[in-house]
């Protein structure tokens, strides 16, 4: 194996490790803030963190499924 190989098999690895990181951050953030918008909390900070916590989820299943 040389190494650039091997580079790309780490590159890749990484890119899965931090796609599953933020799939489920995503996953944590998204379910857990909606349950209070939908409590008729709506402000601009819990909107902020529910669009977050989908483009965790959508960023990490990117990652994932792209290497």
């Amino acid at each position: 194996m040389n190494w650039n190989a091997a580079a790309e098999t780490l590159r890749s690895l990484l890119a899965r490790i931090a796609g599953h990181v933020l799939l489920f951050t995503g996953v944590l953030l998204t379910p857990s803030s909606l349950w209070f918008l939908l409590g008729g909390r709506l402000t601009p900070g819990l909107i902020a963190i529910h669009l977050w916590g989908w483009l965790c989820f959508l960023t990490g299943l990117s990652l994932i499924y792209s290497n």
